[in-house]
């Protein structure tokens, strides 16, 4: 089918536009057309095309399709919908980062890298949380998981070298950067 809106081409059953919901008709079967099928001299008998139901013809369901379309609409929000969740995790983690900065700072200067990290993260949580979503918004929250992945991945293995530190934190490093990984590739799905 073909819908005369927006020219979208389709051929599986739905009789609405799957891009502009469109309703369409489906092609009216004319009653010449119902004698020559019905006539003895045409090769095989076959069914004039409005007899035929979609989910016979194609062997799907009218409701299986919509709701298809429905997950995938859903999916399609998800994915719109501002990541709430990582601006109120950055805003504590800022706060938390900012804070233990500041406490371990006379121990090692090396700790002023964390207080601006929960800096930049504390603000970048305030901005996503009124941000709509774009491509930006994704490239500044997972250049925000990559630097705190980078940063918990190197002070655990230099802390571990000097035969301390938690091995947790290395750990939370890789889910960091493979998180960052994961917004990145979402950036592309943004309009």
């Amino acid at each position: 089918m073909e819908c005369p809106q927006c020219q979208l081409r389709w051929t599986a059953p739905p009789t609405t536009c799957p891009k502009c919901r469109l309703a369409h008709q489906e092609p009216t079967v004319q009653s010449s057309d119902l004698r020559e099928a019905e006539s003895p001299s045409s090769s095989a008998a076959v069914a004039p095309p409005s007899t035929v139901t979609p989910s016979n013809q194609w062997g799907y369901a009218e409701d299986a399709i919509q709701s298809h379309l429905l997950v995938a609409e859903n999916d399609h929000y998800r994915l719109q919908s501002p990541p709430k969740n990582a601006a109120v995790s950055s805003i504590i983690f800022g706060i938390i980062g900012m804070v233990s900065g500041v406490v371990t700072l006379n121990n090692n200067s090396i700790n002023i890298i964390l207080v601006f990290l929960g800096v930049f993260l504390f603000f970048e949580g305030i901005w996503l949380l009124s941000a709509k979503p774009s491509p930006t918004t994704y490239l500044v929250d997972g250049i925000a998981l990559l630097l705190i992945g980078l940063w918990n991945i190197s002070v655990t293995l230099v802390d571990m070298s000097a035969g301390g530190g938690m091995r947790i934190f290395l750990v939370l490093g890789i889910f960091q950067l493979v998180w960052a990984y994961r917004r990145f590739r979402a950036m592309g799905s943004i309009n």
